[in-house]
């Protein structure tokens, strides 16, 4: 996505950092943006926070992607109780299968694999 179709997006406040958090827009766009690094610091200029804060937004959602997803993006939950319950052994099968490594995309794009937190 490029810098002048977000530009638009964002308001000048902290809060237009969590619109994802509001009721009619939980569930996540079906590809949603990679943000890379300059992004990010375009934004943090734009809504006037420290770039930090723009950068723990983006890392603690995972419906905000720091790199390129397929177009399915497979989640894996990577805390202790999932993988006390096989979570890293699906996520294993799951690489093995699609020939991939975690966060890669496979050639055709359809899928890439990821870790998050328990919902």
């Amino acid at each position: 996505m490029l810098w002048t179709e977000i530009e638009p997006i964002i308001s000048l406040s902290l809060h237009s950092l969590t619109p994802p958090l509001q009721p009619h827009s939980l569930t996540p766009p079906p590809q949603p943006p990679s943000q890379p690094y300059v992004m990010r610091l375009m934004v943090a200029k734009v809504i006037e926070v420290a770039p930090i804060r723009v950068y723990e937004v983006a890392t603690f959602y995972s419906m905000f992607n720091r790199s390129k997803v397929g177009k399915y993006h497979l989640l894996v939950c990577g805390t202790t109780p999932c993988m006390i319950r096989g979570s890293r052994e699906i996520e294993e099968a799951l690489l093995k299968h699609l020939g991939v490594k975690r966060n890669e995309v496979t050639q055709d794009g359809f899928f890439s694999v990821g870790e998050m937190e328990c919902m």
